[in-house]
């Protein structure tokens, strides 16, 4: 049976309901009498904050994430950790609750958002759901706004490239080290503090630049065959 295609029109399309995407919404909700029409994939607000693992935290105040018009959460202290007399950081779960009550307290009473949950936005103007044969074609008067810009992906979601990463880590490492060198206070206070990695700072010498030339040169070959083993390579390597 051939699906049917409903028409929705508004000033704004915007795409993803993660922090970029709400703060948007709300910023056009106090500023402007614009009407908006929200699509996302997945089946709450929060984004990439949807994938994450229980024990990750905001890396910042709580105080400047969110939508301008609520805050997040109360302004708690915290009395343990590394974090302690600082303000609390939100859990994945607090900041998805919190958004998940922004849409429908803040945005949706509006009268002006129109929310499509479990879509798909394609080029062209086309989204379609996920959950069933419905489709729309949604019109912006003024403009589309993609929230998913970013891309922003959390590890939980992709095998991790631990060849590559690994590789690339190890020889800027390195080279810094060697750079380091070149200031004798800035070394000293890096082999004192630990913070070079090693035993002590790799020396600056015309015989290391070579070995780190050798060295990168000989990374490249051998990640390169690693990374044909790994899950994440979908087509063989040549």
């Amino acid at each position: 049976m051939a699906t049917r295609t409903e028409y929705l029109e508004a000033d704004y399309v915007i795409v993803g309901v993660g922090a970029m995407g709400m703060a948007f919404a709300d910023e056009l909700l106090s500023a402007s009498d614009a009407t908006m029409i929200i699509v996302d994939q997945r089946p709450q607000p929060g984004g990439h904050w949807n994938d994450g693992y229980p024990f990750l935290r905001l890396h910042g105040a709580r105080s400047r994430y969110g939508v301008g018009s609520r805050f997040l959460g109360a302004c708690e202290i915290d009395t343990v950790s590394l974090n302690a007399g600082m303000g609390r950081l939100p859990s994945p779960a607090e900041i998805c609750g919190y958004y998940d009550t922004v849409m429908p307290q803040r945005l949706l009473p509006s009268g002006r958002v129109t929310y499509l949950r479990l879509c798909e936005h394609i080029e062209g103007g086309r989204v379609t759901s996920r959950l069933s044969r419905r489709s729309f074609r949604v019109d912006a008067c003024k403009t589309v706004v993609d929230g998913t810009y970013t891309n922003t992906k959390l590890a939980a979601t992709h095998p991790p490239s631990v060849d590559r990463d690994w590789a690339r880590m190890l020889i800027i490492n390195a080279e810094n080290q060697r750079r380091w060198t070149k200031n004798p206070d800035l070394a000293a206070w890096m082999t004192e503090s630990r913070l070079d990695g090693t035993a002590g700072i790799v020396p600056s010498t015309e015989a290391v630049a070579a070995q780190m030339t050798s060295a990168r040169q000989r990374f490249k070959q051998e990640i390169g065959r690693a990374h044909c083993n790994t899950p994440s390579r979908s087509a063989p390597c040549a």
